[in-house]
């Protein structure tokens, strides 16, 4: 080996160890605790020497080391012949204990600012924009539509607040677009100036929603990949927000995550005797507003499952099992629709059971938020 010690120091994520061709001679493995690890990458980063390596290297004095970090240790050596044998690759750790580890060593080195953290606050912001664009919309139609009622009708929020700010009357749209209707009324030009211009803030405004709204999917796939798959970023986003975090999300029990976001209506059931909500938030996913009455509940359930694996997985591991959860949400869904495909039918003779506490003339069990309090 042209001089070279016969034995090599090697470190890897997981342990340290002293190998001699195809054998590895003494070892030290780290904890298994993504905290313990990744205080050892970080030192590692830094340039340091680990405690582990230190005593390795006393023991096996004269050892060759394959990284410039190491070399008080002993003499560099080419590291073409230094490689962990097959062996001991097979039983090293989990990757998933690297993956929290590494989340871990980001964590601390942003301060320890947890990443749903900022998801969590970047969901408020979306929902107060989002509150702000509408106000300022529907403002913006009452006010513009009495120069151009007509147009106000046939375009979409974020086209009208466009072609507002950027023309003005309806004359000037139809003469630089292909768009073809009649002015309501005429309006002076320092009135048209003002409602422009309102509507080029409300513009930017929308513009801003829709980059708070590409920074939480970003954020969601960093951190929840399969809550994100499961139930959509901006969705999951806001379910992680009313648990609290998305660890606190993980612990939750499905049922709890079923009804998370209709606190009103649970309050009412639980004080009053009204009907006990079935869904919260999640009412807005398309597979439970889209489907009838009767099987909302039983999807809503079944959604809920999936969810709760979903931020578990998240939470410990990162792994990415999207594509297998939603093929079995989908598989579950589609038997409950072809299994109840019309309303039950109530026994004949039923009088609808026993009148619930609290509930007046004319009033409905549990109102608005006795579907869950979904509505934006």
């Amino acid at each position: 080996m042209n001089g070279q010690p016969p034995i090599t120091l090697i470190t890897r994520w997981y342990g340290v160890f002293v190998v001699e061709g195809e054998r590895v001679i003494d070892s030290i493995s780290f904890p298994e605790d993504p905290g313990e690890i990744a205080g050892r990458l970080k030192a590692l980063s830094e340039g340091k020497i680990l405690e582990e390596e230190r005593e390795l290297a006393g023991r096996h004095h004269p050892v060759g080391v394959t990284e410039e970090r190491l070399t008080s240790l002993g003499p560099l050596v080419e590291t073409a012949g230094a490689e962990i044998p097959p062996a001991v690759l097979s039983s090293a750790p989990d990757p998933s204990l690297l993956h929290q580890a590494l989340l871990e060593e980001g964590r601390e080195r942003l301060g320890g600012i947890r990443r749903d953290e900022l998801l969590i606050q970047a969901v408020s912001a979306y929902e107060e924009m989002n509150r702000v664009c509408n106000l300022m919309y529907e403002r913006l139609r009452e006010w513009y539509g009495i120069h151009g009622h007509r147009l106000v009708n046939r375009v979409s929020p974020e086209k009208l607040a466009e072609l507002v700010g950027v023309y003005g009357s309806v004359d000037d749209i139809r003469a630089n677009t292909s768009i073809d209707v009649e002015k309501t009324a005429s309006l002076p030009g320092e009135d048209l100036a003002a409602i422009s211009s309102f509507a080029l803030t409300l513009r930017e405004a929308q513009r801003e929603r829709e980059r708070l709204e590409k920074y939480i999917t970003r954020l969601m796939g960093e951190i929840a990949p399969n809550l994100s798959a499961v139930l959509g970023p901006i969705l999951g986003a806001r379910l992680i927000s009313l648990a609290g975090g998305l660890e606190r999300l993980a612990s939750m029990p499905s049922s709890t995550v079923q009804v998370l976001g209709a606190e009103n209506a649970l309050f009412l059931h639980l004080k009053e005797g009204r009907r006990p909500p079935k869904h919260g938030i999640i009412f807005q996913h398309s597979y439970i507003h889209d489907s009838p009455p009767w099987q909302r509940g039983k999807i809503a359930r079944a959604m809920a499952g999936k969810i709760s694996i979903a931020a578990r997985v998240d939470a410990a591991t990162g792994r990415d099992i999207s594509r297998e959860l939603r093929e079995e949400m989908e598989r579950r869904i589609g038997e409950i629709r072809e299994k109840y495909p019309s309303p039950p039918v109530k026994p004949s003779g039923a009088k609808g059971g026993k009148k619930r506490r609290g509930r007046g003339k004319g009033k409905k069990g549990g109102g608005k938020n006795g579907r869950g309090g979904g509505g934006r």
